[in-house]
């Protein structure tokens, strides 16, 4: 995945790993923002300076967040998904 990218679900660099497909989820209203870099301080910046990453973690609607860090040969890969639970 190019560096400052966002939500790039057929990314080689996630493999083996599936993305998260939203026509599989019960609930409309999730969403999801996965990117890789040197240090969570880059990858938050990324997530911060594309446009659909910054409105899913701003999203007022949604009242759950998970996220997912692996580390391969000194690079960050991080998933956060955001739901509306209740």
């Amino acid at each position: 995945m190019k560096r400052g990218t966002c939500f790039q679900p057929d990314a080689p660099s996630l493999a083996p790993f599936k993305p998260w497909d939203p026509s599989n989820s019960a609930n409309a209203r999730d969403a999801e923002n996965v990117d890789e870099g040197p240090n969570p301080t880059a990858i938050h910046q990324s997530f911060m300076n594309s446009p659909q990453p910054h409105a899913n973690i701003l999203d007022p609607d949604m009242d759950s967040a998970a996220i997912g860090i692996a580390e391969r040969n000194g690079q960050l890969f991080t998933v956060e998904d955001f739901s509306k639970a209740k």
